[in-house]
């Protein structure tokens, strides 16, 4: 086992150097992130702590079920748990010292300017309501940097935003949305002109009908960790100030595809 004192967090970014250098992870070691939801959360918040992240606030009122196994970072030991505790044992395996903080409820739109004090990032993977909304209104008022992923059939869209982008709600032309069903057959109609992959375009209709009727999203391991990378990437790369395409241009990858 590595030594615990000192040594830990030197010797887990040891692989990074060639492409992370000094000064961006010393940042890493610095940035707060709040991970609001820790179903996909789970698998990005792994990442994370891979990185080198040691900042964490984990917020999820959900348990872990045998069904999450599929895509999140849960395993057998973790079922019944609750899914902000079960991944802040998932950060401590990997780095015992990282700071992880848990809010073990759903989150309140009461809750939201409490829990985004002093955070550099939200990665927002709550159900879609007046919190997923407002979360990332209090990133855009605070000028944090709010990433919003989606894991979408073989492969991931993020769309970020900040104090420049519009509000998330104006991506759906002022369309009614009362479900999280309704969320993602919106987002995917948004997404036509970014010219999804054909397996997508031909299943979309019946993907929808599908959805209304099992209410629920299918979703599949290969887009989670997709989704994972690219999220941690557009952190390092906004940390090292690179320049983001902003919502509502999403990043988008599918590596199933080949057109």
């Amino acid at each position: 086992m590595a030594n615990i004192n000192g040594s830990l967090y030197d010797e887990l970014i040891s692989r990074n150097w060639a492409f992370i250098n000094p000064e961006l992870q010393s940042a890493i070691k610095k940035t707060h992130l709040f991970f609001a939801g820790c179903g996909l959360g789970s698998t990005i918040a792994e990442l994370a702590a891979r990185t080198g992240f040691t900042d964490f606030l984990l917020a999820d009122g959900d348990i872990v079920e045998m069904s999450n196994l599929n895509r999140q970072a849960f395993s057998l030991d973790h079922l019944g748990v609750n899914k902000a505790v079960a991944t802040k044992a998932i950060i401590k395996a990997i780095n015992p010292r990282a700071r992880v903080r848990i809010f073990k409820k759903y989150i309140k739109p009461k809750d939201v300017p409490i829990l985004m004090k002093g955070i550099n990032f939200i990665v927002n993977t709550v159900d879609f309501s007046e919190a997923y909304a407002n979360l990332t209104a209090e990133a855009q008022k605070k000028n944090s940097l709010a990433i919003l992923p989606f894991n979408i059939g073989y492969g991931s869209v993020i769309l970020v935003y900040d104090s420049r982008t519009p509000k998330i709600t104006d991506m759906f032309q002022n369309k009614i949305i009362r479900s999280d069903v309704d969320f993602y057959s919106s987002l995917l109609e948004s997404l036509r002109d970014y010219r999804l992959p054909l397996y997508l375009k031909k299943n979309l209709k019946s993907i929808f009908i599908d959805i209304q009727k099992k209410k629920f999203n299918p979703q599949i391991g290969i887009a989670s960790n997709i989704t994972a990378a690219i999220t941690i990437t557009a952190i390092l790369k906004s940390l090292s100030g690179i320049e983001l395409p902003r919502a509502p241009i999403p990043i988008y990858r599918d590596f199933f595809s080949h057109e």
